[in-house]
């Protein structure tokens, strides 16, 4: 679904302006980032998570390690962990003693990701209309009340034209993946988040923002019931099409099931996959030709009657091929039946009747077999099967081992754990797969690969190197004058380009608020083309420039590049506090030195993911200017002793001496180490100042250092209004070059 943007902006700039994030990832869980510099990454650490459960199906969480066996294609592992994983408690347990493992698994090898990851999945083909609405508010119930704090969710829905979809990507912020069940199904659906691998969803300005739990559904009777009946009948009439083309829709579905569970095999970590769902008629798909339907999953997968018609081994095929995938990319699948106690006959594909919807169940049963999951008959409380979910999922053991020979080639191995204690019963992933080709990674791979680096909090990673840095200022239109305008600059050094100056990367970042929710986004793919600009970069590296808007408080910008053709990604997180700009003056926007005197080449990309709210003509003017010129920050300044830099200053709500159209200031300089010990005061120099008249002066300084040991320092500016007796601060960080 994923498009990317790739339009920048030409910047006129002052003066002269890994290697395979290789997941390793089996997801049983494999490995993590790879910083070795080899495209083709090999599984270090195989994960594989194991629920136990007594007789009476309670988990069972009192076994040692050495009641444990596990086997690769058939071979004994050595056991390197055995770690007891409990939602309900703070970390986890160790269990005894398990063999180290190497060195280099280990330093390959990330922290283990035990939370949950759920997906809830909604099948709107197979689904009457009453089951989807009823889906719709468990869910909600459920991300409100019983979703566990930390733990990510994504939801996703299956509709015949659009196969998968995306509504919400992995994330932990419950307002965002409300929004996103509002939305599904809603003919006032407007979801504007493919440019943000689906982690930001903006709705129509003047939707309603979905509120309280007893209204939150209000409008779903006008987005799926307010059909006139007799236009609804006749749809689905037309619906209950012959066989073979019933067949043909079945065979679709499973085949989107089984990229859908393949594409997650790309995140790490356990994946409970919540499928909502009526199933589909095995006996009209010809899965199984059982007049009746049982429920019987393995009459539902053979189901041979040579008085009858023999079942379609493709259909056959699809489904395990597509179940074996769930298992393989370290996911749980429960299925719950959506359709309730007492359905309609039309408002499904294939119809409704009794005997219709028992062959349906044959279909749920046989997923469940083949994944390793459930499945939940019909019940009008869809509460209680998602509550047996969390209980079930709760308590699992994590087990680890180092594989004897992999060859990174994405080649499937099976796994089968066994527990000596007598009695007990023991569910795990039957095998995984070693990690692919970033070039062969779909849209949706891609986009769970970046929400990773959010969801699960990567705050730096060097697979491809990078600096990033943020700069506030406030918007002078009426119109957004609640947010502040972030210039945030990426700087990608020439060294990543030698030898590939044509190398194709993009540049993502994301504003995160409080309890992981994205504020805003940007993302572009610097193109340059022609010999002259790829010389440049080759020479001095890549400069991007990127504006978001922010409402004021404590924000975490991710900033995340990634190279298109390996897969490498550098992320950096910056830490900031927005100002507020919006109470009386003077204010001061982020001071910031400026880029020039490098061969480096300096773009800048459109504000990617943010809605003007007033036309065009309310776009806020790029901050970073003076007369028709834009400026491009410094994003790592590194001062050099006795060689100057420029420094702007942007004041706002400032007096402005009418005599001399310019404010009467005094400003003062100093600069402080890390331990916040004075190191002196530079030498400056006014070289320019403009004023608008209005209460805006931009003024321009040439900064020289003393002379300073090569360390990280932080220049603190004081500004006083002679005027008015108003005192403003701020302060910029540099280091010195060695």
């Amino acid at each position: 679904m994923t498009k990317v943007k790739g339009t920048v902006v030409w910047c006129m700039v002052f003066g002269s302006l890994c290697a395979g994030l290789g997941w390793a990832a089996t997801q049983a869980r494999t490995g993590g980032p790879n910083m070795t510099g080899s495209e083709e990454a090999r599984v270090s650490v195989v994960e594989v998570p194991a629920y136990v459960f007594d007789r009476d199906g309670n988990p069972v969480g009192d076994l040692e390690p050495e009641e444990f066996a596990i086997y690769e294609d058939g071979k004994r592992q050595n056991l390197e962990l055995v770690e007891l994983i409990d939602a309900g408690r703070q970390g986890s347990q160790w269990h005894g003693e398990a063999t180290p493992m190497p060195p280099e698994a280990v330093a390959a090898a990330p922290i283990h990701e035990t939370r949950r990851h759920f997906v809830l999945l909604f099948d709107m083909v197979f689904t009457d209309m009453a089951g989807i609405k009823r889906s719709r508010e468990a869910a909600a119930r459920f991300v409100t009340t019983r979703l566990g704090t930390g733990e990510p969710a994504a939801i996703f829905s299956f509709t015949r034209t659009a196969g998968i979809t995306m509504h919400a990507n992995f994330t932990t912020d419950r307002h965002r993946l409300l929004e996103a069940l509002a939305g599904l199904g809603s003919s006032k659906q407007n979801v504007t988040m493919a440019e943000s691998a689906g982690l930001l969803y903006r709705s129509r300005p003047g939707d309603a923002s979905p509120g309280m739990l007893p209204d939150f559904f209000g409008g779903i009777e006008e987005s799926l019931d307010a059909i006139p009946g007799q236009i609804k009948e006749n749809l689905f009439q037309a619906a209950r099409f012959d066989r073979f083309t019933y067949r043909s829709v079945v065979r679709d579905y499973l085949t989107d099931l089984r990229d859908f569970a393949t594409s997650l095999n790309v995140l790490p970590g356990r994946k409970i996959v919540v499928l909502f769902t009526a199933g589909y008629d095995a006996r009209l798909a010809m899965f199984n030709d059982a007049p009746s339907g049982t429920g019987d999953p393995a009459r539902a997968a053979t189901g041979r009657d040579s008085a009858r018609e023999k079942p379609d081994g493709l259909v056959v095929d699809l489904a395990t091929t597509a179940m074996s995938c769930f298992s393989a990319s370290d996911c749980r699948l429960y299925c719950v039946e959506a359709s309730g106690i007492q359905e309609a006959e039309s408002d499904r594909l294939g119809g409704g009747g009794s005997e219709a919807k028992s062959r349906r169940r044959d279909s749920l049963a046989f997923f469940a077999a083949e994944s390793g999951g459930r499945y939940f008959l019909s019940d009008n409380n869809l509460d209680r099967p998602l509550a047996e979910v969390l209980r079930e999922t709760g308590q699992y053991y994590l087990l680890a081992y180092s594989p004897r020979t992999n060859e990174g080639k994405g080649a499937y191995h099976t796994i089968k754990v066994e527990v000596t204690r007598p009695g007990l019963s023991i569910v795990h992933r039957k095998g995984y797969y070693e990690n692919k080709a970033f070039t062969e990674y779909t849209a949706l791979e891609k986009d769970l690969q970046i929400a990773e680096m959010v969801v699960n909090d990567v705050r730096r990673l060097d697979g491809l190197t990078l600096e990033a840095q943020a700069f506030c200022f406030p918007i002078r239109s009426d119109a957004t004058a609640s947010l502040s305008q972030v210039l945030i600059q990426t700087e990608i050094p020439s060294t990543e380009f030698t030898g590939r100056a044509d190398r194709p990367i993009e540049i993502v970042g994301f504003a995160l608020g409080p309890h992981g929710a994205v504020l805003g986004f940007f993302r572009g793919q610097p193109r340059p083309h022609g010999a002259a600009l790829e010389q440049r970069l080759a020479q001095g590296g890549l400069g991007f420039t990127s504006e978001l808007l922010l409402p004021p408080g404590p924000t975490r910008v991710k900033v995340i590049v990634r190279d298109l053709k390996t897969g490498a990604i550098g992320v950096r997180d910056i830490d900031l506090h927005v100002a507020d700009y919006r109470g009386p003056g003077p204010h001061v926007a982020s001071p910031t030195f400026l880029s020039t005197g490098t061969q480096a080449l300096k773009l800048r990309g459109d504000r990617g993911g943010q809605e003007s709210d007033g036309g065009p003509d309310s776009e806020p003017e790029y901050p970073l200017r003076m007369g028709q010129t834009e400026l491009v920050p410094s994003c790592a300044p590194v001062l050099a002793n006795g060689r100057s830099i420029p420094l702007l200053l942007k004041l706002y709500d400032i007096h402005i001496d009418p005599r001399f159209g310019r404010p009467d200031l005094q400003v003062t300089w100093g600069i402080v180490d890390l331990h916040g010990a004075s190191r002196g005061a530079p030498q400056c120099k006014l070289i320019r100042i403009e004023s608008n008249g209005q209460g805006c002066a931009d003024m321009l300084f040439d900064i020289i250092p003393p002379r300073l040991p090569a360390e990280p320092y932080r220049l603190q500016i004081g500004i006083h209004d002679n005027s008015t007796g108003d005192t403003i601060e701020g302060e910029v960080h540099f280091s010195i070059a060695p």
